[in-house]
């Protein structure tokens, strides 16, 4: 089963959101053709952000779908009825997977994101009345999506695995709750301090998670000694769980660009 409740999957997809927003910007200010395309998207968004009236008028503009794709999926009883909306969503993922979006178009993903969210929304609505291969073709059209707009939810080593998203879901330990701190050996003084404060200020016991970019930004030797500075404390290498191939992301710079990679790489469901 895809969904586990819908307000963990749709917080996650505002994650997924978060993060595309965060790569974007850092591919286009840092990376080798960094310049007026990352300003186009910096004015987009911050415009974008002006007011929520007129947030919302912006994506219904500029949101652009097959013309028989419904908006707001009407949850049908007649099974006819889920046999079309199963074809009009089917129709759609096409689209979302042969029509990339330009950067300059950074609206678009927020528009495809909001359908995608009406389709989580029938899904968890109709569930009870669609069949088994029903449930099983919707959630082949979510999963094609969510790889159309977010790649980097494929794991590194499972490339051609169908449902990237399902087995990121089954990472997280369900009603489990965390600290995540992103780490690099330029901060370390840093991390050290807030670790001892969550332990011994804030008397917090809550398992800490230091999240890194791979063995340079912070090698196996300093690890191991964050490791060893308090019980409960564990180090994930972002890499190795997530496919962002950003540029640079071992740079000292790169923290707020791994931040929320770091929250969706962590085994914590809040």
């Amino acid at each position: 089963m895809l969904l586990r409740g819908p307000s963990r999957f749709h917080h996650v997809l505002v994650l997924l959101l978060w993060m595309w927003m965060f790569l974007l910007i850092w591919q286009h200010y840092h990376g080798p053709n960094h310049g007026s395309a990352g300003q186009k998207i910096s004015r987009k968004i911050a415009s974008s952000s002006q007011s929520e009236d007129s947030q919302d008028k912006e994506t219904t503009k500029s949101i652009t779908l097959p013309a028989d794709h419904p908006q707001h999926p009407v949850a049908p009883t007649a099974p006819n009825g889920i046999e079309a909306l199963l074809s009009s969503i089917a129709k759609s993922t096409e689209y979302f997977v042969n029509v990339a979006i330009q950067p300059s178009e950074f609206s678009q993903l927020g528009g495809r994101l909001q359908v995608l969210s009406t389709w989580l929304s029938a899904r968890e609505t109709l569930s009870s009345i669609m069949s088994s291969s029903q449930l099983i073709s919707l959630d082949s059209h979510i999963e094609r999506t969510i790889i159309s707009l977010f790649p980097f939810t494929r794991h590194p080593k499972q490339p051609k695995n169908a449902q990237p998203f399902t087995t990121l879901r089954k990472s997280f330990g369900e009603g489990s709750s965390g600290i995540v701190i992103v780490g690099h050996k330029s901060n370390l003084r840093h991390i050290l301090h807030a670790i001892q404060n969550i332990r011994t200020v804030l008397n917090s016991s809550l398992p800490i998670q230091v999240a890194h970019a791979g063995d340079r930004a912070l090698p196996p030797s300093l690890r191991r000694f964050i490791i060893d500075t308090a019980a409960n404390v564990t180090t994930i290498n972002i890499p190795t769980l997530l496919d962002p191939k950003p540029t640079d992301l071992e740079r000292p710079d790169a923290a707020p660009a791994l931040r929320p990679f770091a929250a969706l790489a962590s085994s914590f469901e809040q």
